[in-house]
């Protein structure tokens, strides 16, 4: 490693260290509470999109692509959905490419660029298994290594957007990520005597290794830091309904004793069944009115996801059948969809395969032409 880069390492280590320090001195403010804290580390790819510069007549010149190169970020959540990332690359080697000259194009030099970049986030399922998030905010066009020496250009500040996602139990610290960010980005340069804009307006991939924690330890640091002498006896946890879960963490107090529940609290073991006409994929009025009633806890109970299991009674073809178990299952996850639930619920036809009614009576038949919407995400049942 370069004595330059290895400078630039330090700075990009010592601007990572810059939130720790920002939440050390927001944590001796009266009344402060922390949030939870996101770290990623992995690798990043450059994608120059900007035209370049034409420094002369007749020439172009440009970046070529760079990666991967060493990157990390560090996200605080100051709210649910809400939050500040701080991202950082170890600098991007590009080549610089000539065009337009007819004795010479190519590659002429390489100029290091490190994109530093502070956004404000917003994450739309916090608790779900995929948790997609968007963001924008400002960016530190970090330049060096310019090289020929008759191009030297500048830092400047950009702009930009960016998108990525979390995968990963909700419930569990380490997820992978994948993220894109696209930064609008000019340089002022110096080619020769003249002044030169370079447009750079870089697209950043990153595929990344995160961790989360936060605000679980601070009540015990709190309850550590009161005096002795005043402190009170500690009321046990309470327990309500009796399904395993405290209160504090109960997102359906009133579970039915001996119901099989999930880490919050809620039934495992319960499914809504809907009836259809024969030969037909189309929700009934009262099979909507039901998932109206429903509706509202699944948009609440975001965690909650599973299956919506089409069937069929045993009149027609098996081929046919399995095919219109399975348009009966899609029509119910269409309908959710307009309540804004979706992605939690996976569609799938048995066909005639699994009757609960006897298929030689009509009231039999009725019974199976069925779709039922059941949990999957507590696991099996024991």
């Amino acid at each position: 490693m370069s004595l330059s880069r290895y400078r630039k390492s330090l700075v990009v280590g010592g601007l990572l260290m810059l939130p720790f320090a920002g939440s050390a001195l927001a944590a001796s403010l009266p009344g402060w509470m922390p949030g939870d804290w996101i770290l990623r580390a992995g690798a990043s790819w450059s994608d120059p999109q900007g035209d370049g510069a034409n420094p002369f007549p007749g020439i172009g010149v440009e970046l070529d692509n760079a990666g991967p190169e060493l990157s990390g970020d560090i996200t605080w959540m100051f709210s649910r959905h809400w939050g500040v990332e701080f991202f950082a690359t170890m600098p991007f080697t590009h080549d610089l490419m000539q065009s337009g000259r007819s004795t010479f194009n190519g590659r002429i030099g390489e100029v290091e660029l490190a994109p530093l970049t502070l956004s404000l986030q917003y994450h739309f399922l916090p608790e779900a298994t995929f948790r997609p998030y968007v963001g924008a905010g400002a960016t530190f066009g970090w330049v060096d290594g310019d090289s020929p020496p008759n191009f030297d250009f500048d830092y400047d500040i950009g702009y930009g957007l960016g998108a990525g996602i979390d995968m990963g139990p909700a419930d569990k610290p380490w997820f992978f990520n994948l993220a894109v960010k696209y930064i609008m980005l000019d340089l002022d340069g110096d080619v020769g005597s003249g002044d030169v804009t370079f447009g750079v307006d870089p697209l950043v991939y990153s595929a990344q290794v995160g961790y989360r924690f936060g605000h679980a330890a601070a009540p015990v640091a709190a309850a550590a830091a009161a005096p002795v002498a005043a402190a009170a006896p500690a009321a046990a946890p309470k327990d309500s309904d009796g399904d395993g879960v405290l209160d504090a963490n109960d997102k359906c107090p009133d579970t039915p004793k001996g119901d099989r529940v999930g880490p919050n609290g809620c039934s495992c073991d319960v499914s809504v069944q809907l009836q259809f006409e024969f030969d037909s994929d189309k929700l009934t009025a009262e099979d909507k009115a039901v998932l109206d009633r429903i509706a509202p806890r699944l948009v609440e109970l975001q965690f909650i996801g599973g299956e919506a299991g089409g069937h069929t009674d045993s009149v027609g073809d098996d081929a046919y059948n399995l095919d219109l178990s399975k348009r009966r299952a899609q029509s119910v996850i269409d309908y959710l969809a307009t309540k804004g639930i979706t992605g939690r619920f996976t569609p799938v036809g048995y066909g005639e395969t699994m009757p609960i009614a006897d298929n030689a009576t009509a009231e039999g038949r009725a019974k199976n032409r069925r779709v039922v919407l059941r949990r999957t995400d507590c696991g099996p049942a024991k």
